[in-house]
């Protein structure tokens, strides 16, 4: 055979190896051919590749940390579970880098958010995510990949995103690296966002936001989606009850304010529009979070607290709920 390596090269190779076993086969055959000036039996880095593979002294790869792997979806309502991903960046018309942050509810398949950044740094993802729970509250679960933001190498797989999100209430699953199909739904809905908003790409990421934008609203209010019997996903899905509470008992809390508040956070009007903000940032701000639902809502909170169904002083939250451990919520 004519690549057939000869035994004495084999020795060569073989005994340089051993004395340097974290070389690769270019590295080595790079320095053994500046010290055997007059050898031209070399072979390719592909053929001594081949030949440490079978002598034993190719390099393992290193193992990768166990994963345990996501668990079967399952969701009831929506806002049980959301999945979050990064489309494949492209460059716009100007030449600048796009990476598309796309943020849905599966139960509906409800696009919720669809944002052009600049990288997949946490800096550029934190205020899409903040943006998203502000209007439509916050998911019991959140589904992603192990790239970045929402994974690192860290202990656990941890991020500063992720630990964020449980700091929320948010429980974080991660896929398994490498089978995309464990999100298919979302990765399903990229391949739609591809063919109807990026191919061809726009001049600007201007431009390209406003392409993200018409085709979210089609894709919400008018697009009809096989899961709900050719209804679009608008028509199935609703907010979080989170930020409805508030709305829900304001006007009952209007009507108990005098004489439940007023001795300590003064006259109604001055303080309500400050107290409900904060009631609605709970969670956002650095204070952590706890999820709030109202006996209309059955299911339990994580730490097992609900509110009565009746329209009564007892179904309002104490306030203000950033002092942690002396609101309703917590």
């Amino acid at each position: 055979c004519p690549h057939k390596i000869s035994d004495e090269m084999a020795t060569l190779l073989c005994e340089f190896r051993i004395k340097h076993d974290d070389w690769g086969a270019r590295k080595l055959l790079k320095v053994l051919r500046d010290r055997h000036p007059r050898r031209r039996d070399w072979p390719a880095a592909s053929t001594v590749a081949d030949l440490f593979s079978r002598e034993g002294l190719a390099r393992r790869p290193r193992p990768r940390p166990d994963h345990p792997g996501a668990p079967a979806i399952h969701t009831e309502a929506p806002n049980d579970l959301w999945t979050a991903d990064f489309k494949g960046e492209f460059r716009t018309g100007d030449g600048i880098y796009c990476y598309p942050l796309t943020i849905a509810d599966l139960h509906a398949r409800y696009l919720l958010d669809c944002h052009g950044r600049y990288s997949t740094k946490t800096v550029t993802a934190w205020p899409v995510f903040e943006a998203a729970f502000r209007e439509y509250g916050l998911p019991w679960v959140m589904r992603s990949d192990n790239g970045p933001p929402f994974a690192t190498t860290s202990i656990h797989g941890l991020s500063k995103l992720s630990v964020w999100w449980m700091r929320l209430g948010i429980q974080h699953q991660r896929i398994t690296p490498a089978p995309p199909q464990e999100n298919g739904a979302h990765e399903r809905m990229h391949r739609t966002l591809k063919r109807e908003a990026i191919r061809p790409p726009k001049a600007t990421m201007r431009s390209q936001q406003r392409a993200f934008d018409a085709f979210r609203t089609e894709y919400n209010e008018e697009r009809p989606h096989t899961r709900h019997g050719g209804k679009p996903p608008g028509s199935q899905y609703d907010a979080s009850p989170l930020f409805g509470l508030v709305s829900d008992h304001l006007q009952r809390l209007q009507t108990v304010y005098d004489d439940r508040f007023a001795p300590e956070y003064g006259p109604w009007r001055p303080v309500v529009a400050q107290v409900a903000d904060k009631f609605l940032a709970c969670g956002i701000l650095d204070h952590g979070f706890a999820l709030i639902r109202c006996g209309r809502y059955t299911r339990p909170t994580p730490t097992g607290n609900s509110y009565p169904a009746e329209n009564s002083a007892a179904a309002l939250p104490r306030l203000p709920p950033c002092r942690r451990g002396e609101c309703g919520s917590c």
